[in-house]
């Protein structure tokens, strides 16, 4: 099975990196792939459980079972990922052009503070400023920052995270950091918009996508 699934997402389908505009695309389509490549393979033991031995309390059926175990995990995460960005390219560029020097990381889904987060984009630069864009009115912004703080402080960065729910927000928020009016607040107490090249914000993005699936 595993063979077949390294063949279909090296070979098939067009690989996208985390970070990048149609990533859960790829990814929940993989997920989708895989559990259904499971429980393909779940039903066909339990098949030749019956035919040879008519009966499921057989050898054939625990395997089959034990194959589903990994599958389980694929199809949670299938179901969890959004079915669609909510961030158009069009928008991914005017994003683009308005952080530089900073970076625009799109189409996360980060998990933080044992909460899922739908994140179409993320703004990140290289004084460790961390302001991510979700549509969701719910969520829990203090969890998220929290979570994301106290991870990413694990790897003894200082960030300063903030959620928004409308991509107004995340602009001006984003032209309020540029200008330094947050240079004090700053991870490292520096004035974001000196002299930065975006090195630091990847190694950054880095360690947040393990949050992410």
């Amino acid at each position: 099975m595993h063979i077949f699934m390294w063949f279909w997402t090296v070979n098939v389908m067009k690989q996208v990196e985390k970070g990048k505009l149609g990533y859960l695309k790829y990814r929940r389509t993989t997920y989708g792939l895989y559990s259904l490549v499971g429980f393909v393979i779940m039903f066909c033991f339990m098949m030749m459980s019956i035919m040879m031995y008519a009966s499921l309390k057989a050898w054939p059926t625990i395997v089959g079972i034990i194959a589903i175990l990994p599958t389980a995990k694929f199809f949670v995460q299938y179901l969890m990922i959004p079915k669609k960005s909510l961030i158009t390219s069009e928008e991914l560029k005017e994003l683009n052009d308005l952080a530089h020097p900073g970076k625009i990381y799109a189409d996360l889904f980060i998990t933080a503070s044992e909460k899922g987060y739908h994140i179409p984009c993320v703004y990140i630069d290289d004084a460790e400023n961390i302001i991510a864009y979700t549509p969701d009115l719910k969520a829990d912004k203090d969890k998220f920052r929290s979570g994301v703080t106290n991870f990413l402080n694990y790897y003894n960065y200082s960030a300063v995270v903030t959620l928004v729910n409308d991509i107004d927000a995340l602009k001006s928020k984003i032209e309020f950091v540029k200008l330094g009016k947050q240079s004090g607040a700053t991870g490292d107490g520096s004035d974001s918009s000196s002299g930065t090249d975006g090195k630091h914000a990847n190694e950054v993005f880095e360690k947040l996508s393990i949050m992410c699936i």
